[in-house]
This record gives structure tokens, C-alpha cells and sequence, in this order.
């Protein structure tokens, strides 16, 4: 275990210090001062042994506000005449108390009870890697079979990956269905500006109210973006609402109609229908969705994949 053991004098005992240091990585000083900087230093600390002053309250409170990376088992020494302040001790933050002289052996049963601790942390760190990193590989083959059903015009991506255009040319908060003539009003003369015919203008038109309505009928705070892209025209809609569970999106996009409390249902096919990309980004803290519409309508590639996305939407679309 790596310990750090802070006395203002030497009442711990020299058979004490010397099992620390002999079982033990042991870093040891005099001074309250240093106690904060040593963890800072040194985050592989496990185990801190703090001797009972008039400061010590204040220093324990100090301590268990850092941020450290660990869990760090705190011990209190303490003479019998200090045993009244057990109970603030425990309060603050510490972990165990034990009295001075100090027994190898009552020491070594508190160490070991931090090693336990420090065990099941990193089993549980672990296991929490080994669960984020299943997320990840499970959206990923989402995100794949999504471009693969849409021909590569639905990206499931994060929010960091979701791509800015050149210039942004409008950005307004969306509180109220009234308020969003002025943005179609905005992306049409974007749209104009950057010579997209008269239905692609209207296509992106429509997909963009689909996407604000859905905003509004579920979620908070909500932004909309138009940004101008080279031959391109972009349009992001972000909202502060619970987010859209991955494994539904697929069941979304591939079966006409299929919608729930929280979800984009039957506007997600008309924006596929309408623009040439979407990027959505969800999670518990909301969801992005930005749609490109570019100037000339791109020649599509087939697929298996996307034979079947037309088959499954084949009444449903008309």
C-alpha cells in the first residue's frame, strides 16, 4: 500500500515506523501544510495516517474536498485524552480512528480493511471500462447499420463529431412554434443565396420544421443554427431533452411510423426523404440534429442495404 503518515511529533513509535516502511511505500511529514501538496503530488496515495491536532479537523475537511482519481482511507491517531473528538472525526471524512501508542497489529488489521477498499475500486473502475467500452462498440455498429439502411445519409455520431459549416449565418433560441417562420424564412434566402433550385430550398425547408417541432414537443432549451458551407446549406437544431435511446433509432428509421414519447418517428423518414445528410447526436443530455442540403442533388450509391431501407418504406412512403 502506498501511505502517507503526517505527525507533528514522533509519538507514533520507531517498531510502527519501521513495519511502515519496511511493508509499506511510506512518505512522511511534520507539517499540516505539506499534507495537501504530498496528495496532490503523489495520487497513487492509498492510505493516509493523520496524527490529531487542533488543526486536523479543518485539514481533513480540506482533504476530502480534492478530486483524486482513488479512494484515499484516511486513519486518525489520537492519544486517549483526544478520543472525545472521535465521533467529529468520523463526521469529516475519516475512515478509522486508533489510539496512541499506536499496535502493529491493530494498524495492520486497518490496512488491510483500505486494501479491500482499494481492491473492489479498481474492480469497479475496470469493470466500468469494460462497460463503456461495450457502449461504444454497440453504438458503432448502430452507427454502421444506419449508414448502411440509409445509404450513408444518416451519421450517428458524438456530439464533438458533429461538422460546422464555414460561416454561420443565423442562430436564435426556439421557444414557441410561431417563432419558427423566421428561421424558415432564413434558410430560404440562404438557400437562394447559395443557388439551390426552388425543391431542394423546400425540402430542406420541411425537414427543418420536422426537426423544430420534434424539438419543441419534447425538449428544453432549444437552438437553431443555419450555416452556410461552401456549395452546402446546414441547419442544426439542439435541445436540452432527455435524449433518444440508441438501440430504438434503427427501429425508427426502418419501420414507417414507428414513434414513441421520445423519439423523431415519422419526421426522421421525411428528413431522410427531403436532404441529402443527417447527423444525430443524443445522450442524457440532449440531442443535435443538423441536416445538409447541397446545391445539386448528389447521385446516390446502391446498396442491398439500401433496396431494403425502400422496401420497408415502400407503403409508408407513397
Amino acid at each position: 500500500m502506498n501511505v502517507l503518515l503526517f505527525e507533528e511529533d514522533s509519538t507514533a513509535g520507531r517498531a510502527l515506523r519501521a513495519w511502515l516502511h519496511r511493508e509499506h511505500f511510506v512518505l512522511t511529514t511534520r507539517s499540516a501544510d505539506e499534507v495537501e501538496g504530498l496528495l496532490t503530488r503523489h495520487p497513487h496515495l492509498q492510505v493516509l495516517l493523520l496524527q490529531w491536532t487542533p488543526g486536523t479537523a479543518e485539514l481533513l475537511r480540506r482533504v476530502r474536498s480534492q478530486s483524486r482519481p482513488r479512494y484515499l482511507f484516511v486513519i486518525v491517531l489520537a492519544t486517549a485524552a483526544d478520543r472525545g473528538h472521535l465521533a467529529d472525526a468520523l463526521d469529516i471524512g475519516a475512515d478509522a480512528f486508533l489510539q496512541q501508542p499506536v499496535e502493529v497489529s491493530e494498524l495492520q488489521s486497518h490496512i488491510k480493511v483500505a486494501r479491500r477498499i482499494c481492491d473492489l475500486e479498481e474492480r469497479l473502475t475496470a469493470t466500468q471500462r469494460l462497460l463503456l467500452q461495450a457502449e461504444r462498440e454497440k453504438k458503432r455498429f448502430y452507427a454502421e447499420v444506419l449508414q448502411a439502411v440509409t445509404r450513408g445519409r444518416l451519421h450517428l455520431v458524438e456530439p464533438s463529431g458533429m461538422p460546422a459549416g464555414q460561416r454561420r449565418v443565423l442562430q436564435v433560441q426556439l421557444t414557441e412554434p410561431t417563432g419558427m417562420r423566421l428561421i424558415r424564412l432564413q434558410i430560404r434566402r440562404e438557400a437562394e443565396a447559395q443557388g439551390l433550385d426552388q425543391d431542394r430550398t423546400e425540402g430542406l425547408v420541411t425537414a427543418a420544421g420536422e426537426a423544430m417541432t420534434n424539438a419543441l414537443r419534447h425538449a428544453v432549451e432549444v437552438t437553431c443554427e443555419v450555416w452556410a458551407d461552401g456549395s452546402r446549406l446546414l441547419f442544426r437544431v439542439t435541445d436540452k431533452g432527455k435524449g433518444i435511446e440508441i438501440p430504438d433509432v434503427p427501429a425508427f428509421v426502418l419501420i414507417p411510423g414507428r414513434s414513441s414519447k421520445r423519439s423523431l418517428g415519422a419526421g426522421f423518414e421525411i428528413m431522410l426523404r427531403l436532404v441529402d445528410d443527417v447527423w444525430l447526436a443524443t445522450g442524457p443530455q440532449g440531442t443535435v440534429v443538423q441536416l445538409a442540403q447541397d446545391r445539386f442533388e448528389q447521385p446516390e450509391v446502391r446498396s442491398l442495404a439500401g433496396e431494403c431501407f425502400d422496401l420497408f418504406h415502400l407503403d409508408g412512403c407513397g
